[in-house]
């Protein structure tokens, strides 16, 4: 079973989670499934306002070569049509359901030029004002491996709590560099969790993607995770990679003095890889990047 059809399968064993993706409708009938095929094979050659009326209308049908064909159509609109990318904004501006419908569907069933495409739209032509939706779609096109991943990882946690988990890829930080000193291509992500603890508190991670040397539409492949802070315990200022470790500039949280909200205490924090898992590297004094 290939890593899109895992998502699907579990999706549909979970059920709902925060920010699922519904449609006015709950239940995929056939009639709606042939209906909604057909209307697939013409959605990438429409505008945003068609999309949004199929994603209203066939939403329940996303699975398959549904699902696929919604993933052609996003694909197809946002790397032919970015002129019409006020629209899309108008669109989510009160749905944000939509928002992650549409671009959760950038992934490896699309063609490589229209990801590459989407990814330069987002970083070149950003609407003003816009910067973070640009960023989540461009991290959605650049790595779709990758943030295929992370949705699954949140339903897993889901699994494992029996609680709702808030996933926000609006959130997330992606770098590129070399982490397994193999060169560039690795991939770094940082990423929030809610609820992982209960209510509506929350845990920061990242997660460490090597570039994968096999062939395929999977460029890499999931290494490992760290916590590195959370509701009462950090926030991270900046993020990035040297000398093939990931440094954190954060403010810890010092009890008795700060709010939940606001930790105080500046703090870096260094991890490397070793033996496939990330380490904390110790005593070493920070060189600013």
């Amino acid at each position: 079973m290939n890593r899109r059809a895992q998502l699907i399968a579990l999706i549909m064993l979970l059920g709902p989670m925060t920010l699922t993706h519904a449609s006015n409708v709950n239940e995929c009938t056939p009639a709606m499934a042939m209906s909604a095929e057909a209307a697939m094979l013409k959605a990438g050659s429409s505008h945003w306002t068609d999309f949004y009326h199929h994603y209203k209308k066939y939403g329940a049908c996303d699975d398959g070569s549904i699902g696929e064909g919604f993933s052609d159509a996003a694909a197809k609109l946002f790397a032919n049509h970015w002129d019409e990318i006020g629209k899309f904004i108008e669109l989510t501006t009160n749905d944000d359901d939509f928002r992650y419908f549409a671009i959760k569907h950038l992934d490896e069933t699309d063609e490589v030029s229209d990801l590459a495409r989407i990814a330069e739209n987002a970083q070149t032509n950003c609407p003003q004002g816009h910067r973070q939706l640009c960023d989540e779609i461009w991290a959605q096109a650049k790595f779709p491996d990758v943030a295929e991943w992370l949705w699954y990882n949140a339903r897993t946690k889901m699994s494992e709590t029996g609680s709702p988990i808030g996933y926000y890829p609006e959130y997330d930080t992606f770098i590129e560099g070399d982490m397994s000193g193999n060169g560039d291509g690795d991939v770094v992500v940082a990423y929030t969790l809610e609820g992982v603890r209960g209510g509506t508190d929350w845990l920061r991670y990242v997660a460490v993607f090597l570039k994968s040397s096999k062939k395929g539409s999977q460029k890499h492949e999931y290494c490992c995770t760290y916590q590195i802070g959370g509701k009462g315990i950090a926030t991270e200022d900046k993020i990035f990679i040297q000398n093939h470790e990931i440094v954190i500039s954060t403010k810890a949280f010092v009890e008795g003095k700060d709010a939940l909200c606001c930790p105080s205490k500046p703090l870096t924090i260094r991890l490397k890889l070793v033996d496939g898992r990330l380490v904390k590297v110790e005593d070493k004094k920070y060189i600013k990047g």
